[in-house]
Protein backbone atom coordinates (compact mmCIF):
# COMPACT_ATOMS: atom_id res chain seq x y z
CA UNK A 1 0.00 0.00 0.00
CA UNK A 2 1.42 3.40 -0.94
CA UNK A 3 0.97 6.66 0.87
CA UNK A 4 -0.13 9.38 -1.56
CA UNK A 5 0.31 12.26 0.88
CA UNK A 6 2.89 14.82 -0.10
CA UNK A 7 5.27 16.22 2.47
CA UNK A 8 6.72 19.68 2.52
CA UNK A 9 9.32 20.59 5.09
CA UNK A 10 8.47 17.49 7.14
CA UNK A 11 4.77 18.32 7.41
CA UNK A 12 2.05 16.36 5.69
CA UNK A 13 -0.06 18.28 3.20
CA UNK A 14 -3.22 16.69 4.67
CA UNK A 15 -2.71 18.48 8.00
CA UNK A 16 -4.28 21.55 6.38
CA UNK A 17 -7.52 19.56 6.34
CA UNK A 18 -7.53 19.35 10.10
CA UNK A 19 -9.12 22.32 11.84
CA UNK A 20 -10.12 22.94 15.40
CA UNK A 21 -13.26 23.57 17.39
CA UNK A 22 -13.65 24.81 20.93
CA UNK A 23 -15.59 22.66 23.37
CA UNK A 24 -17.26 24.28 26.36
CA UNK A 25 -18.31 21.84 29.06
CA UNK A 26 -20.51 23.21 31.84
CA UNK A 27 -20.51 21.69 35.32
CA UNK A 28 -24.26 22.50 35.56
CA UNK A 29 -26.39 22.78 32.40
CA UNK A 30 -26.91 26.47 31.57
CA UNK A 31 -30.20 25.93 29.72
CA UNK A 32 -33.42 23.97 30.09
CA UNK A 33 -32.24 21.43 27.49
CA UNK A 34 -29.89 19.85 30.00
CA UNK A 35 -26.95 19.91 27.57
CA UNK A 36 -23.53 20.39 29.13
CA UNK A 37 -21.30 20.35 26.01
CA UNK A 38 -21.31 23.07 23.36
CA UNK A 39 -19.03 23.44 20.34
CA UNK A 40 -17.81 26.65 18.69
CA UNK A 41 -15.55 27.61 15.79
CA UNK A 42 -13.83 30.45 17.67
CA UNK A 43 -13.33 31.70 21.20
CA UNK A 44 -15.31 34.87 20.48
CA UNK A 45 -18.25 32.79 19.17
CA UNK A 46 -18.65 31.36 22.69
CA UNK A 47 -19.53 34.83 23.96
CA UNK A 48 -22.19 35.38 21.31
CA UNK A 49 -24.20 32.61 22.98
CA UNK A 50 -23.08 32.81 26.62
CA UNK A 51 -22.13 35.68 28.88
CA UNK A 52 -18.77 35.94 30.69
CA UNK A 53 -20.67 35.29 33.92
CA UNK A 54 -21.99 31.97 32.55
CA UNK A 55 -18.53 30.90 31.31
CA UNK A 56 -16.73 32.11 34.41
CA UNK A 57 -14.26 34.41 32.64
CA UNK A 58 -13.91 36.88 29.77
CA UNK A 59 -12.58 35.97 26.33
CA UNK A 60 -9.35 37.83 27.09
CA UNK A 61 -8.64 35.34 29.89
CA UNK A 62 -9.01 32.42 27.44
CA UNK A 63 -6.55 34.13 25.08
CA UNK A 64 -4.08 34.80 27.92
CA UNK A 65 -4.21 31.18 29.10
CA UNK A 66 -3.55 30.02 25.55
CA UNK A 67 -6.68 27.98 24.89
CA UNK A 68 -6.18 28.65 21.16
CA UNK A 69 -2.72 27.04 21.49
CA UNK A 70 -4.15 23.90 23.10
CA UNK A 71 -3.97 24.82 26.80
CA UNK A 72 -7.31 24.01 28.47
CA UNK A 73 -9.16 26.43 30.73
CA UNK A 74 -10.69 24.86 33.81
CA UNK A 75 -12.81 27.12 35.97
CA UNK A 76 -15.47 26.77 38.62
CA UNK A 77 -18.29 26.81 36.04
CA UNK A 78 -16.80 25.49 32.80
CA UNK A 79 -13.94 23.78 31.03
CA UNK A 80 -12.91 25.13 27.61
CA UNK A 81 -10.69 23.01 25.38
CA UNK A 82 -9.51 23.07 21.77
CA UNK A 83 -10.40 19.82 19.97
CA UNK A 84 -9.19 18.63 16.55
CA UNK A 85 -11.75 18.58 13.75
CA UNK A 86 -10.96 16.25 10.87
CA UNK A 87 -12.59 16.56 7.48
CA UNK A 88 -12.73 14.18 4.54
CA UNK A 89 -10.44 14.93 1.65
CA UNK A 90 -12.34 16.02 -1.48
CA UNK A 91 -11.67 13.92 -4.59
CA UNK A 92 -13.75 15.80 -7.14
CA UNK A 93 -12.25 18.50 -9.33
CA UNK A 94 -12.92 22.12 -8.50
CA UNK A 95 -15.26 23.95 -10.87
CA UNK A 96 -15.09 27.58 -11.86
CA UNK A 97 -17.82 29.92 -10.70
CA UNK A 98 -19.47 31.92 -13.48
CA UNK A 99 -21.61 34.98 -12.94
CA UNK A 100 -24.61 35.42 -15.22
CA UNK A 101 -25.28 38.89 -16.49
CA UNK A 102 -28.67 40.47 -15.81
CA UNK A 103 -29.90 39.99 -19.39
CA UNK A 104 -29.37 36.21 -19.19
CA UNK A 105 -31.32 36.03 -15.95
CA UNK A 106 -34.45 37.41 -17.60
CA UNK A 107 -34.49 35.14 -20.67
Amino acid sequence: MTDNRQTTGGEEKDKARCGFIYRVTFREPPEQTGERDFFFTSLSAIYERFSPEQIGCKVSRLWNIGVSDGNPYTGAKTTVTREPLHTKRQNKARTACFTLSDDKLHQ
